[in-house]
């Protein structure tokens, strides 16, 4: 079982893919009215929220769960990302996991512990 199998329930998935990823001045109105009947709009939100983890506002693009690019970066303002940070360092000393088993440990995007690791390399005394 994988961790993205929510994804086949997500009605996005059923419909077109546009309405989710409109061109500037677009509007997300026809798309959010799906994610509120979505059953794993939740699950969505929170896969977003993790794989733009970091993420500049203007890199973040399409809607997720609910959440237009701007809602996302507010969100994540308010996540404590210091203990995410932490449990990824923690899990890097060990030496016996790669990244991929890191990020299902912390509950993360592979993406994130890379951003995590290259950001604290320095403290890690790793190569570049």
């Amino acid at each position: 079982m994988s961790r993205y199998d929510w994804m086949e329930s997500a009605l996005c998935a059923q419909t077109d893919p546009d309405l989710f990823h409109i061109d500037s001045g677009g509007s997300y109105t026809h798309a959010a009215k799906l994610c509120t009947s979505c059953p794993v709009s939740q699950q969505c939100a929170a896969f977003a929220l993790a794989t733009e983890e970091g993420a500049a506002h203007h890199s973040r693009y399409g809607l997720y769960g609910g959440l237009t690019p701007r809602k996302r970066a507010e969100q994540e303002d308010k996540r404590p990302r210091r203990e995410t940070h932490a449990t990824i360092l923690r899990l890097h000393s060990r030496g016996n996991l790669d990244v991929y088993q890191i990020a299902e440990l912390a509950e993360v995007d592979p993406r994130t512990v890379w951003r995590v690791l290259a950001n604290h390399r320095d403290q890690l005394g790793e190569a570049a």
